[in-house]
């Protein structure tokens, strides 16, 4: 408990690098033309990951840190297809220029709420996504589920649509919880969602989100809920805290601060929660996941092919991420582009024949090592000095000499072992991998700074 106070601090979670606030804004069109040309010409037959961003919810929830926009119109999710149809042709006329088609093996429909598509409305995405990936080459489809805003019907359309994986934001089951972060969904109506027939139907799995820290909440409380998810046994869970930024998030003002839990309180949770999951035969995915032993997740740690991204943990088979709607995210190799924030924005450069980008970065070798590294760091809990060095022609001792003479204090606090060929994160310090992560992050060093994703969006 004490070490955890002691590194207590507002920080990057590093799932990219350079973190997002970093990112440079007002990129043109151009330039992310020119990535997706460079990309087209070098990538080959590399699986690619393509997500769709929904932006709208029929209410707001208190806790949410995602992009949305709380809107029940069924003429607003038009004008969202409308524009979203209208980029995947942009993208077909760029890459047909090259003479690419993306090998496109995973999708994941994400938001805002993109269960509160009606079937008519689903059926519209279905077929404008069809356009840009070979639905028969697909491995997985996944989408993201308000238990609030499906029917076990509407489940079954998405099992003929081809998609394979649910993701549910179940949050917290308490209803005390529930109310004070505005969001009425109880167990029962979770688990009608996973009887028997629907896990037949959707092979790939079950996702559960969990957030720790939030108004309400006590010890006794959250232990309740992560009994009752161990009961439904989702195939994987992601269980993270909460972030608490009025500043930024307006809503998150209509939460009292004096309902949060205290951090003793909100460690508590966290350690519990993990012996918990641990104890029923999950295994730890990194910082905030959890998988069951047969999950890819799992296996693919096992098989040192794991790797982590915005998008969170992933089996490392599609690294590469194409993005469309608004805040959406893109990585193709050395690139980062981000898509703006800004509904009426996004449509009006649609509207105009450009990509409608917000922000976007691109990496220098150097930062292309350190994000590796990061990566490593945050999957495996080691960095193998020789692996680094073949893969990048350096060496790494003579690279990363302040960065080595940096890590007194980790040492002496057991969070991390260095050796002469390799730095190892000790079981403690897999509770502060973004600690260790800071020591390779040079722009921090040099005075760039932490900076929230939304400060300036």
């Amino acid at each position: 408990m004490e070490l955890l106070k002691k590194y207590n601090k507002r920080g990057s979670w590093y799932t990219d690098y350079p973190p997002l606030g970093l990112w440079e804004q007002k990129v043109s069109d151009e330039e992310y033309k020119t990535a997706l040309t460079e990309f087209s010409v070098s990538s080959g037959d590399k699986p690619v990951f393509l997500y769709i961003h929904y932006p709208f919810c029929p209410k707001q929830c208190y806790y949410c840190m995602c992009f949305s926009e709380v809107s029940r119109s069924h003429k607003k999710s038009q004008e969202f297809l409308n524009h979203n149809g209208r980029e995947v042709d942009m993208l077909n006329k760029l890459f047909e220029k090259n003479s690419f088609k993306p090998n496109i093996r995973k999708i994941h429909y994400g938001g805002g709420s993109p269960s509160w598509l009606n079937q008519e409305e689903f059926d519209i995405l279905d077929e404008q996504v069809s356009r840009l990936a070979d639905k028969s080459n697909l491995e997985e489809i996944a989408i993201e589920v308000d238990p609030r805003t499906v029917t076990p019907e509407m489940m079954r359309h998405y099992h003929e649509k081809g998609i394979n994986r649910i993701s549910f934001g179940v949050q917290d089951f308490d209803p005390e919880v529930q109310k004070a972060i505005n969001r009425i969904q109880p167990y029962e109506m979770v688990e009608r969602l996973m009887s028997p027939e629907m896990r037949k139907l959707f092979n790939r799995g079950f996702n559960f989100d969990i957030i720790y820290g939030m108004p309400k909440q006590t010890v006794e409380s959250f232990r309740k809920t992560i009994q009752q998810c161990i009961e439904l046994s989702p195939d994987r869970l992601g269980v993270c805290i909460l972030g608490w930024r009025p500043d930024i998030f307006k809503h998150q003002q209509k939460i009292n601060e004096s309902d949060l839990p205290n951090f003793e309180e909100s460690t508590e949770m966290q350690l519990e929660s993990m012996e918990m999951l641990l104890a029923a035969g999950y295994e730890r995915i990194g910082i905030d996941h959890y998988a069951k032993p047969d999950e890819d997740l799992a296996v693919t740690k096992r098989q040192d092919k794991l790797h982590r991204s915005a998008m969170g943990y992933n089996p490392g088979d599609c690294v590469d991420m194409i993005g469309l709607g608004p805040s959406a995210m893109n990585r193709m190799q050395n690139y980062y582009f981000q898509k703006e924030y800004n509904i009426r924005r996004y449509n009006e450069l649609v509207d105009a024949g450009k990509f409608p980008v917000f922000r976007g970065y691109k990496l220098n070798k150097d930062e292309q090592i350190r994000r590796d590294i990061m990566e490593k760091i945050i999957c495996y809990d080691r960095i193998d000095f020789d692996e680094i060095e073949k893969r990048y022609g350096i060496n790494f001792k003579e690279h990363f000499e302040y960065e080595l003479n940096s890590f007194g204090e980790l040492i002496q606090d057991g969070i991390i072992e260095l050796s002469d060929r390799e730095l190892t994160v000790t079981p403690t310090g897999t509770l502060f991998h973004r600690h260790v992560c800071t020591v390779f992050d040079e722009l921090l060093r040099k005075g760039k700074g932490y900076k929230h994703a939304r400060d300036s969006a």
